[in-house]
């Protein structure tokens, strides 16, 4: 394993148990005003993300799973509970800000905030990127299919 992988595991396990921690105090203090269904989901993907980043770092599970259709199914599934993830974050962080939830305010709510929107902004870049590369790669196979064309029509004339 790659120090730099494991280096970045380590900061996403911590961050998923300081998030973890956050939304369990909230309930415990009996803060009325942030009991919603997007901190249930949260927390939810809070715990299902600690134990992939575990499983993913400091074992092979993952490595027979993706290799079939459940596997990859599974995994397209994720990455689309991360997407909806990343959205109820920033929605509950404002709503959290709207009501003025006062047992709410922690520098862990604003980390979340941060975090969210950077993911955000990574997902969206990545997007951008794969259709950049999608249409580039389009783009140049029709130049070159028009190339070869030209080529053999040449050649006849000959």
């Amino acid at each position: 394993m790659k120090p730099a992988f494991f280096i970045i595991s380590i900061i996403q396990l911590i961050l998923q148990l300081l998030i973890i921690n956050y939304l369990y105090q909230l309930e415990k203090k009996g803060c009325k005003c942030a009991m919603d269904f997007k901190r249930v989901y949260i927390l939810i993907f809070a715990i299902t993300n600690f134990i992939y980043i575990i499983l993913t770092t400091f074992t092979n599970f993952f490595v027979n799973i993706i290799k079939n259709n459940v596997g990859s199914s599974l995994l397209g599934l994720y990455g689309i509970g991360s997407i909806i993830n990343i959205i109820f974050i920033i929605e509950y962080v404002n709503l959290l800000k709207k009501r003025n939830c006062e047992c709410s305010e922690s520098v862990y709510r604003d980390m979340m905030y941060v975090f969210a929107i950077i993911d955000a902004i990574i997902m969206g870049m990545s997007l951008l990127l794969v259709l950049f590369i999608i249409f580039l790669f389009k783009f140049n196979n029709k130049s070159i299919k028009n190339n070869k064309s030209i080529k053999v029509k040449r050649k006849v004339k000959k």
